[in-house]
């Protein structure tokens, strides 16, 4: 039987990246609550969904595998559903690394050109 490589012996948590486009899309989305909503929705908004994304390096499969983007055996890749907002990320052995944040009425095909 194969290892699992996302099965871990030790208790250590994974390490935690936020990419570049990441950032950069949360930014324009947390602008645009804050410009719609106000600063209060959009820095609630902005805590809630770093919370969610605080405790992926202990439990990395909490969420769902992505129906968008194929996995493989090293890398799997998942999806934070989160008000009207995919949170797309991929689990490797050593690392969670949170990929973009897109709107859920995004192209699916769209969505699947992410990595």
């Amino acid at each position: 039987m194969a290892k699992n490589p996302f099965i871990r012996k030790t208790k250590q948590p994974l390490k935690l990246v936020l990419t570049k486009t990441f950032r950069m899309h949360l930014r324009e989305v947390t602008e645009y609550g804050n410009d719609v909503f106000g600063t209060r929705v959009a820095k609630q908004f902005h805590k809630d969904l770093m919370a969610k994304i605080i405790i992926l390096p202990k439990t990395p499969n909490i969420y769902a595998r992505s129906r968008f983007i194929g996995s493989t055996d090293r890398k799997i890749y998942r999806n934070i559903v989160f008000r009207s907002y995919l949170v797309i990320y991929s689990v490797t052995s050593s690392a969670v690394r949170i990929i973009d944040i897109v709107h859920q009425s995004t192209n699916p095909d769209t969505i699947a050109e992410i990595n």
